[in-house]
């Protein structure tokens, strides 16, 4: 795992032709994220909307500011615009509800959370779902009903 920086910070990777890795690092500010947004705008003008998988990781982010929490909303959602699936990699919980709310706000969208870039990457290539913690539901049916419980 990278260094955390104190210095705020961004980096895009094109992993492949359809695949983006954004990092973000150190106290997010406003104008660290507007220079992020007027890249990604620049890089991926001419991407077809749902053509890309994106990962996004917030294991080096040291805290936000609410002015830079706002432009990450609108990064979200444009990134929403060209990406089939989009995962945060979050491993506390200062990034996870930084990266919940922008998804939150960025309105309905198919955007996962990981605690790692193993499963993050596996998740974008659609081999897996990332681990949440949640066991997966078993039935949606209600319970039988017992008859000699329902006697007494």
């Amino acid at each position: 795992m990278a260094t955390p920086l104190t210095v705020a910070s961004f980096q895009i990777e094109r992993c492949s032709p359809d695949e983006l890795e954004i990092v973000l690092a150190g106290r997010l500010e406003e104008e660290v994220l507007l220079g992020c947004e007027r890249e990604l705008r620049t890089q991926l003008r001419l991407a077809k909307p749902a053509s890309l998988r994106v990962l996004i990781d917030l294991r080096s982010m040291d805290g936000y500011t609410l002015d830079a929490r706002t432009v990450l909303v609108r990064v979200q959602r444009f990134i929403a615009e060209k990406a089939c699936r989009v995962v945060f990699v979050v491993d506390r919980p200062e990034p996870r509800s930084l990266a919940l709310w922008a998804v939150h706000m960025a309105g309905p969208w198919n955007a996962q959370m990981a605690s790692d870039a193993h499963d993050a990457r596996a998740f974008l290539r659609g081999r897996s779902d990332p681990p949440t913690g949640v066991r997966p539901l078993a039935s949606t049916r209600p319970p039988a009903v017992d008859p000699e419980r329902e006697a007494s």
